[in-house]
């Protein structure tokens, strides 16, 4: 009997994709595509991460921190 490599996964997004789980453990296998069906297919993480990123405000946030940190130091001298 064949070991079972390709997997249908069906993510928490309602993408379904094959995974190749040949890099797995025998064993492992099951549980790691169980866990896999919790998560976002890789197109739709990584449509997220890049919108998280085109809103991302941390620069402006940043500078904004460096010049109350300077502010404070002056202020205490």
């Amino acid at each position: 009997m064949a070991v079972k490599k390709i997997w249908q996964i069906t993510h928490s997004c309602g993408h379904t994709a094959e995974r190749d789980l040949d890099d797995r453990p025998t064993g492992r296998r099951a549980g790691f595509a169980e866990w896999l069906a919790t998560q976002e297919c890789t197109e739709c993480w990584r449509a997220a991460k890049r919108a998280a990123k085109e809103g991302d405000d941390s620069t402006e946030k940043g500078i904004a921190w460096g010049v109350r940190c300077r502010h404070q130091v002056l202020s205490a001298s």
